[in-house]
């Protein structure tokens, strides 16, 4: 059978980008970044697991500083 394409476009896109950073006092932090058409999460990995970052955090404000600034390699 053969067919014509009349359109093909992309729908929806999804990505997660994972850094890990060493800190100018020697500490080790992971975060990750999720981005969708519906907006951008930022993520800190814990004890607990992935949490949200905590504003006020002086590494996670150093982080997202960081990378909306373009900082982030």
């Amino acid at each position: 059978m053969e067919f014509e394409v009349l359109d093909s476009k992309e729908v929806w896109w999804e990505t997660t980008n994972e850094y890990e950073l060493r800190f100018d006092d020697g500490e080790i932090k992971q975060y990750r970044v999720a981005e969708n058409p519906k907006g951008t999460d930022f993520f800190v990995l814990t004890n607990d697991g992935w949490e949200e970052l905590e504003d006020g955090d002086e590494y996670d404000d150093a982080f997202y500083e960081a990378w909306s600034e373009g900082g982030l390699g």
